[in-house]
């Protein structure tokens, strides 16, 4: 029995579906994170930030290097603070004041509702299946190895673990990245010659080979 390997990586668009007030998906920092839960439990106004942020990257909120938000000098106060441009929001404490090295006690510190990891390069593929000439046309992290791809063309093929992946007539290796199997990313070349991204698009026929995948 095959065991399907689910990816931990998920692409910018992934991310900006979850966009609404019962749904709040953000990014920063490369890491994804699922936030409904910290805004069903505090509805309210501290809220709102992150609603009106649901299915972006926030990333320009954090310091790269602390993990922490950013903080400035309070203008009135004459001390440091959270420098906050949506205003505060949930576990931002009342007086602003950052935390101390080492202190817990706020969601994207503790990383409550972490799911995964933003990809850095999102790429386009076709898969042709030969048995039924069915052509699907998918957005995948750079990242994933072809294993974890497949898990993204199961809506569309139940039992695509039990198709053989080729490309350019090569079977490709599951445990391998797209990048790794030869399948290059020659998008700045595209760029250089004027050509749109989307000018190749790497075709992989899926051949049937058995039927011993479950739906």
């Amino acid at each position: 029995m095959v065991e399907l390997v689910h990816s931990e990586f998920y692409t910018p668009a992934e991310v900006a579906s979850h966009d609404a007030a019962s749904d709040v998906w953000i990014s920063f920092l490369g890491q994804v994170y699922d936030v409904t839960a910290v805004v069903r439990e505090n509805e309210g106004t501290l809220t709102q930030p992150l609603v009106r942020a649901a299915g972006t990257d926030v990333s320009h909120w954090f310091d790269a290097t602390t993990g922490d938000l950013k903080t400035r000098i309070d203008p009135e106060a004459g001390d440091r603070r959270y420098f906050l441009p949506m205003g505060r929001f949930v576990g931002v404490p009342e007086s602003g004041e950052p935390a101390k090295p080492g202190e817990g006690g706020a969601w994207w510190r503790d990383g409550t509702g972490r799911v995964g990891k933003l990809s850095t390069s999102v790429r386009r593929i076709k898969l042709l299946n030969t048995l039924t000439q069915d052509e699907h046309e998918l957005e995948v992290p750079s990242e994933e190895t072809i294993q974890e791809i497949l898990v993204r063309y199961l809506p569309f093929n139940a039992h695509a673990a039990s198709y053989a992946w080729k490309c350019m007539g090569r079977q490709l290796d599951k445990d391998r990245t797209l990048q790794d199997n030869g399948i290059l990313d020659e998008r700045e070349l595209y760029a250089k010659a004027n050509l749109p991204d989307d000018f190749f698009v790497p075709l992989i026929h899926v051949y049937y080979t058995d039927d011993l995948t479950v739906a």
